[in-house]
Formats: structure tokens, sequence, C-alpha cells
């Protein structure tokens, strides 16, 4: 009975307890509901109220009477209309008109808008317009003593203002959906901004769409700037994403990321990923700034270029589309370092990819395809890796270089380019290897003047030439290495061609006179600087002439025919058919004039071999050099010995070589001796060159032996007045060959 009693007590007090503590938490509840910080109070405003208690459906006529009334957490409500006020927000409201389209504040031109000076603000749903028009006046704008965060500025917009919508110092806001229009300088202008997001805006006629200074870990997202001057930009901001916007027509820059030179590298760590570049000045341009990643960003039909970074590092340009840009390059290289350009296709530019004064870059699996100049170029820069491209179909060639050192070029296809497949000028170190080199008009390989060539199991065929080596004279042949192992040909008019004592007859680069010099040079001061050449030229020929005695032309040639002496003798139209000492049969088709080469020469030609007529000498054999030289007649040699073509060049009808004389046409105490030496000899000739050319040279000398075409056989010399002392030399070797160096380059 006790035990019952106690039981009963117990669950009666449990019961009182759980009473009293239910009571407790729905009072507190009660408290917490009717707390103006909780739920806060919704406050109308009309521009019709009259203040009149006659049934109105708002509390106050103006938004500046609702704010002084409103405490944190109140929600304004604004209907439409048109509010002349300019307002300042010191609570945590929400201020939320009736939609953009039907309430308007209008500042008539005074001051800013509408300043915030709070945290937790959110304002959406107006038309906001017409303020001051200097700076820092602006539509919406942060209060520059009171830095605010949390803030929500969605939905609205906001024209012909001087900085449309001005944030500054804060952080972890949202401003998305707003439309700027027509301000004079910024559409969205964030200033030391942190882990903010700004989205789904449209920004259009203004001198900058959205501009990030000094910001840091934001996202700008889905946003589109169309129309401005710049699209996208920032200057000295860190660690930013922009991804999936559309910047269109705007005039300079569609995306522009740039360090001030007070902030050097400051711009780092930016990932812009997926972005729509078209139709602007340049699609995405990088100034100063480093470790930013572009991925797989569209940037086509720019005026100028897709994608240029100046004076960036250690950056990755990767999956990108940089196609039609009418005037300048898919991705463009000035003074960069350490980037990584891969899986791009960079197709009818006017350069596919393209490089000055820049290092340490490795550009691979990329597509440069019909771009009007070459597909990859790289102009003064050194240690370039270019691998696994595929560079067809370009205006000039596929992949070319000027004064570039430690180039590693590998594993590429360059096919049906109007000029060479890979064309290099004056670099030293190149090392050119298993590269695809197939229908390029003018040849596989074109190397001008370069030093320590490694030129290694490529494929070149179906060109005029397969290699073709130029050099200014024997000396620089002689004195570098120069390495060619393992190469393929096929259908080529020459396999490989070492073409010394050449003129340059290319510019030297991959640029146009105006593009070095400016089109002022161009059109004012070189016609001038050619007037005064041919002036020259005049003087010197009327001077040659007068010293000439007895000199007579070629038999049966024409003065703009006739080879000069120094070159491989041709046969005249005029010959006779009848084989003689001083006369041999007419070629059976006229002769082809070699073609210019080089960056600027687009309509090449395809002539026949001046030395091979028979089979091209089979891959990796070494052919014989041959050495040209006019020397005075020994009055006891009298023989005349007809000359012949070889396949390995020119020699006596018998095929014997030596010290005899192969071709020997007496002319009044002038003779041209055919002497066989070998690669070695080459030194030693080219020294004696040296001390002969220093004496006075007879009339009509400085045309070079291989500008003249050759097909056929020697001719009747022409009668001079004193022996030439002028040496020309020549030498065609096949793919095995190594010369080492003579002497140091000075």
């Amino acid at each position: 009975m006790h035990g019952n009693f106690d039981r009963k007590a117990h669950r009666a007090l449990l019961l009182s307890l759980s009473f009293f503590l239910l009571t407790v938490m729905l009072l507190l509840l009660i408290f917490l509901l009717s707390s103006p910080l909780a739920i806060g109070r919704i406050l109308t405003v009309d521009d019709d109220y009259d203040g009149d208690d006659d049934g109105d459906m708002a509390d106050f006529p103006a938004i500046g009477d609702a704010l002084d009334e409103a405490e944190d957490g109140d929600i304004i409500r604004v209907h439409s209309g048109t509010y002349y006020e300019t307002l300042t927000i010191n609570r945590s409201i929400a201020l939320i008109g009736n939609g953009s389209g039907e309430t308007i504040i209008d500042g008539k031109f005074h001051g800013t808008i509408v300043t915030i000076a709070a945290d937790r603000v959110n304002i959406s749903g107006f038309h906001i317009r017409n303020s001051g028009e200097t700076w820092p006046f602006a539509g919406i704008a942060i209060d520059s003593n009171r830095p605010c965060s949390d803030l929500n500025i969605t939905k609205n917009i906001i024209s012909s203002t001087h900085y449309g919508l001005h944030i500054s110092g804060s952080r972890d806001s949202v401003i998305e959906g707003n439309t700027c229009l027509d301000n004079t300088v910024y559409g969205i202008y964030l200033h030391d901004v942190t882990n903010s997001v700004v989205s789904n805006n449209s920004c259009t006629g203004n001198e900058f769409g959205i501009r990030l200074w000094l910001s840091t870990g934001n996202v700008l997202e889905n946003n589109t700037c169309s129309r401005n001057d710049d699209g996208i930009s920032l200057l000295d901001a860190r660690n930013n994403t922009l991804l999936g916007n559309s910047c269109l027509h705007n005039s300079n820059r569609g995306i522009l990321v740039e360090t001030s030179e007070n902030f050097l590298h400051y711009s780092n760590g930016t990932m812009v990923r997926n972005n729509i570049c078209n139709e602007n000045g340049d699609g995405i341009r990088g100034i100063r700034s480093g470790y930013n990643d572009y991925l797989e960003n569209e940037c086509n039909f720019n005026r100028q270029s897709g994608i240029v970074i100046d004076s960036g590092s250690y950056s990755e340009i990767r999956n990108n589309t940089c196609d039609s840009n009418a005037n300048g390059t898919g991705i463009s290289l000035i003074s960069a370092r350490f980037i990584e350009i891969a899986d791009n296709e960079c197709s009818t530019n006017k350069k596919g990819i393209s490089a000055l004064s820049s290092e340490s870059v490795w550009v691979w699996n990329s597509v440069c395809s019909e771009n009007r100049r070459h597909g990859i170029v790289v102009d003064y820069s050194k240690n370039f890796f270019i691998l696994e491209n595929e560079c067809a179909g370009n205006g000039r060639s596929g992949i070319a270089s000027t004064d570039s050192n430690f180039l590693e070029i590998g594993n590429n296809s360059c096919m049906m380019n109007s000029q060479f497949g890979i064309e290099l000028h004056y670099g030293n170190d190149q090392l050119i290897e298993s590269n695809s080199l197939f229908n390029n008009t003018n040849g596989g390989i074109y190397l001008l003047s370069c030093v320590g060539n490694r030129v290694l199991k490529n494929n070149c065929s179906y060109g005029t030439y397969g290699i073709l080596m130029r050099f200014w004279d024997e000396d620089e042949f002689t004195r570098n290495s120069h390495i060619l192992a393992g190469n393929e040909f096929e259908g080529n008019g020459w396999d490989i061609e070492v073409d010394l004592a050449r003129s340059d007859q290319d510019t030297g680069g991959t640029s146009s006179l105006a593009e070095i010099f400016g089109s002022e040079f161009v059109y004012c001061c070189l016609p001038l600087i050619v007037t005064v050449l041919l002036i020259l030229y005049v003087v010197d020929r009327a001077r040659s002439k007068s010293r000439k005695k007895g000199v007579s032309s070629y038999t049966g040639s024409s003065p703009d025919t006739s080879p000069m002496i120094g070159s491989p003798p041709h046969p005249s139209p005029t010959s006779s058919s009848t084989p003689s000492p001083t006369s041999f049969p007419p070629p059976t088709s006229s002769p082809t004039p070699l073609p210019s080469t080089g960056p600027e020469y687009d309509s090449p030609t395809s002539p026949q071999s001046p030395l091979f007529t028979g089979s091209t000498p089979p891959p990796n054999e070494i052919t014989e050099a041959y050495y040209e030289e006019t020397v005075p007649v020994e009055e006891d040699k009298e023989e005349i010995v007809p000359g012949t073509i070889h396949e390995h060049g020119v020699g006596p009808a018998d095929g014997g070589m030596g010290n005899d004389t192969h071709d020997k046409d007496m002319a009044d105490g002038i003779s041209v001796e055919w002497q066989k030496i070998s690669v070695d000899d080459i030194e030693e000739r080219g020294q004696d060159d040296d001390e002969e050319e220093e004496e006075e040279e007879g009339p009509g000398l400085d045309t070079l032996a291989d500008d003249i075409p050759y097909d056929g056989t020697p001719e009747e010399l022409t009668q001079l007045d004193k022996p030439i002392e002028r040496v020309h030399s020549w030498h065609r070797i096949s793919t095995d060959v190594e010369v080492r160096k003579g002497k140091d380059r000075k």
C-alpha cells in the first residue's frame, strides 16, 4: 500500500515538472516571434499616399520616410511609381520594389542615389537612374567609412549613373541578376571585396562592364558584358574565378587580367574558364600577371587576337578555341615565361600561335591550320618545346622561327603549307626530330644561317626541297656543327640542298617591314632609300661598262637571261645541235628560275635540280662535293674535254676525276676548271677566298651562281681582258653528314 502511494506521487511530480517546462518554452517562443529582430515589420510605400485614413494601402508616401521609421529586420515594400529621392540605408532591412520596370528611384543627377551603411541589406526590384555625373557618385554604393558584409543586391536596373554599382570593403555578398546599362564608367565595380558572388548580371554600354580591383576570392559567373570598352577586367586582384561569362562586342578586351606596375604579379591565381569572348578587340588578355589558368574558353572573330599573355608567367592555356581572329593571333605570348599551351585550336587567324621575346614555353597537341601566315611562329625567344602539333594549310610555313635558340621541335605534322613545313632563321642549337612534313610547296625544312642543327628522323616528302640549308659563306658552314641523320625523302625536287654564298633574299624574319618599322617608314622613308640605291646602281653600272674591254655576252643569250661569270654554265637556246669543244646541244626544256624562299615569299615554284638529272642519291649516303673555280689558262694545255652531267655532280664525259681539267674552253687566256674536292677541303678553300676577294673584281660578278638556273652542259665562255679571281663554291650532300667546327664563331 505504501509502495503504490510513492509511485503515484512520483508520477504526479514528473507531470507537473513537464507542464512547467512546456509553459516556459511556449512563452519563450511567443517572445521570440513577437521580437522585431526576428520577424520584423512590413512597411509599405506608395507615391500616391496622401496621409489620410481613407483606405490607402500604404504606410508612407516616400521611401526615405519608411527608412526613418525602420528597425533591423524590417521589410519595406515599395509600390509602383517614380520616387525622386536619394537614400541612405543604415539598418539591416530589405528594400523590395514592385519590379524594375515599374518601381523607379530617380536621383535627378545629384549625388549617389542609394548608399548602404549597414550589414545584411537586401535591395531588389528597382530601376535606379540619374546619379551625379562625376566621381564618386553611383546608383548603389557602400559608405566609404563603413565596410559592409552579407549584402544581397538582386534584379535591379541601374542606368545613367557614373558608377552603376560600387561595392567597396564588402565580404560574403551576392550581386545577382542586375542590369547595368549606359553608365559613364563602370557597370559593376568591386573594390576590396572578398568571398562574394557576382552572377547572371548584364552590363552593356559602359566603359567597363565589371571591374574588380584589389579583390580576393570572388566568383564571377554567367555574366553578360557587351558593347563596353572592356567586358570584365581584374586589376591587382587575386584568386578569383571567372566562369561561364559571355563577353561580346567590346571595343578593347572581352576579359582583362592585369597587374599594375606598383603591384607586380599581384593578379595571380585567376581561373578563367568556359567563357565566351567573341567579336572584341582581344578576346582575353593577361598583363603582368601569373599563376593563372585559361581553360576551355571560346575566343573567336576578335579584331586582334584570341588570347594574349603580355609579360605573364607560370600560366596554363589549355583546351581553348581561338579561330578567325582576323588581324592577330589565336594565342599570342609577349615577353612571357613558363607557359604551357596545350590542346588548343587556333585556325583561320593571321597566325595560329605566336611568341615574341619569351622563354621556357611548351606548345603541344594543338591544331594551327589554315592561318594566313604561319601556324606556329617563335621570334627572339629561347627554350621552346613545340611537340605533337598539327600545322596544315597555312599561308606561309607550318612552324617558323627567327633569332630563337634552344628549340626542340618534335613529332609535329606540317602538311600542305605554302612555304615550308618548318622554317628557322638565325637560331642556335635546334633539335628537329621525328616530324612529318608532306606536300609543303617549298619543302620540308628550311634553315637559314642556323648553328648547331640536329635534324633527325624527319620525313620530308613531296616538296621542292626535302631539307634546304643556307649559309652566308663556306666559313660559316664549316666552322659549325650540323648533324643530319635518319631522315626520309620521297618525291622532292632535291632531297638535301646546302646553299653557300647566298644573299639573304628574305627579310630575315617572320614579320613584314610595316610590322617591324611601322607604316610611316614603309610609305615615307623606304621609297627615298630605294631611289638612292637605284641611282648608285646606275652609276656603278656606268663605271663598270667604262672598264670593259671586249667583253661579249654568251652566244644566243639575251641580256636578261645571260648567266654571270662565276655561275654554273647553262646552254644557250641558239647553240648548235652538233657538239663541239665550245658548243653543246641545247636543253630539252627551258630552265625554270630558282624560287625565292623564306617567310615573306608566297608563290614558290619548283625548278629542276641544277646538279642531279638522274636519280636522287639514296638516303644515308654521302655524296661528293664540287668546287667551281675560274683560273688563268696555262699555255701548255690545249686539249678541250667536253663536259657532261652525272648524277653526283659535274664531271668529264668519261667519269674520271682527280686533278685533270674536266671542262676547259679556250678564250684568250681564260678557262673554267671543275675540280672534285672533299668536304674537309672546304674550310681551307674558304680561307683562300677571303684573301682573293680583297682584290678588285671584274665586271658583273655580283650575281651568285645559284641565282642562275642550270639545266644542261657548259657552252662557250665570254672573252675577258684579264683572269677572273673570284671563287664561288657550292655543295650537295645527302642524308648523313657531320661537319665539325673548324674554329669558333666570332
